[in-house]
């Protein structure tokens, strides 16, 4: 499976695309902008053919943090070899701290569309106590 990197590679520009290397938004032709480092999870994932809830996300999510030591060898093997050592070299600590800054984005998104949806009850509420 994919994981969301600091930036998708077309907003690379030839800057370190190494997972936690910023927070840069996904270019706008994807659609994505404002989704930082979540970007996979809060775009990608929420569309077609995946069709995510934020609940979903968040547990996929969490799988891979309690699966991490051997989901990070699966996806290190399915890597190409990397003659020239371009591409860093990611740890399992590098990767904890990025798939668990994606959680907290997602919690974060969770928990305005919460807010959102609450305010949007006390105007209807407002309105027809008016």
């Amino acid at each position: 499976r994919a994981v969301d990197s600091a930036e998708p590679p077309a907003a690379n520009s030839g800057e370190d695309a190494r997972v936690g290397a910023g927070d840069a938004a996904a270019p706008a032709a994807s659609g994505h902008l404002g989704f930082g480092r979540a970007w996979v999870a809060l775009g990608i994932l929420r569309q077609r053919p995946f069709q995510l809830s934020l609940a979903d996300t968040v547990r996929q999510y969490a799988g891979m943090l309690d699966r991490l030591p051997s989901w990070l060898r699966d996806l290190q093997g399915m890597l190409p070899l990397d003659p020239t050592q371009r591409r860093p070299v990611l740890s399992e600590g590098d990767l904890y701290v990025h798939l668990s800054e994606v959680v907290l984005a997602l919690i974060d998104h969770w928990l305005a569309q919460a807010e959102a949806s609450r305010a949007d009850d006390r105007a209807v509420e407002d309105f027809a106590a008016g």
